[in-house]
């Protein structure tokens, strides 16, 4: 199965709504257990090295495989600012055409953000809530932020989950296991 993205300059979203839904717009620690997303070392370090350190605002794709994150996409084509980042959509959409080939699904999308923020921002809110609609196959999408050690003490992944009612944190499993 293909999965798309959507243009989030284009889409209008109904964010009153969904933070409504969601209760607190940035997290709902009520839910218990924790979902686990287990990603691959080799994807864990790719984004250290790409993401964890440089300077906040970039990003990219994640895609799985037998339910382990097992891809990541840089996206270089996308614009960064010191407070923004906007993904290249067209070249994000044909990498996603070329994991469905290879049995690779849509797993996420991995930014960075500066240190002094730690929680999903209103616009990423509204291209996670943009991504659900558009697939309406999906149950939540992976919506990690990295805080980089470029701009902070130390590189850290916040494990954020967005499904069509609630934003969670997630419980992050590294691992050695292959697709």
């Amino acid at each position: 199965m293909q999965y798309n993205l959507i243009d989030k300059d284009k889409f209008e979203p109904d964010i009153a709504s969904f933070q409504r839904k969601m209760g607190h717009p940035f997290l709902d620690q009520h839910i218990f257990p924790p979902k686990t997303i287990s990603v691959s070392c080799t994807v864990f370090r790719e984004i250290y090295h790409v993401l964890g350190l440089q300077t906040a605002e970039r990003g990219g794709l994640l895609g799985s495989a037998n339910g382990l994150v097992c891809r990541f996409y840089y996206d270089s084509a996308g614009i960064s600012s010191d407070r923004a980042y906007y993904p290249s959509i067209a070249q994000m959409n044909r990498v996603l055409k070329e994991w469905a080939r290879e049995e690779i699904v849509f797993s996420g999308i991995i930014h960075s953000h500066p240190h002094d923020a730690a929680a999903l921002s209103k616009r990423d809110l509204e291209f996670a809530g943009a991504i659900l609609k558009t697939n309406p196959e999906l149950k939540s999408v992976f919506f990690p932020l990295v805080l980089s050690a470029a701009d902070s003490a130390a590189f850290r992944i916040l494990p954020y989950v967005v499904d069509r009612d609630s934003v969670t944190v997630a419980r992050l499993c590294i691992t050695n296991q292959l697709k």
